[in-house]
């Protein structure tokens, strides 16, 4: 999925990053606690990805750019 469904944009207001749902349409799924009975009250490992890719990335551009960055 990295290397393939990974978008980003640069717009007048900033840089949009997402992924391409026709290339990964199970990538939303993989972000969220496991309710399936199926998992047996496992947790998701891959829980919270997306949240720590934004983080990260915002902090190699800072660094790259001499700059803060500041994403929602």
């Amino acid at each position: 999925m990295a290397f393939n469904a990974l978008r980003y944009e640069v717009t007048a207001d900033g840089l949009v990053v997402g992924v391409d749902e026709n290339i990964a349409p199970y990538a939303p799924y993989t972000e969220f606690p496991w309710i399936s009975p199926k998992w047996r009250g496992k947790t998701n490992p891959n829980e919270g990805w997306w949240e720590r890719f934004c983080g990260e990335l915002a902090r190699r551009i800072a660094a790259k750019t001499g700059g803060k960055i500041d994403y929602a």
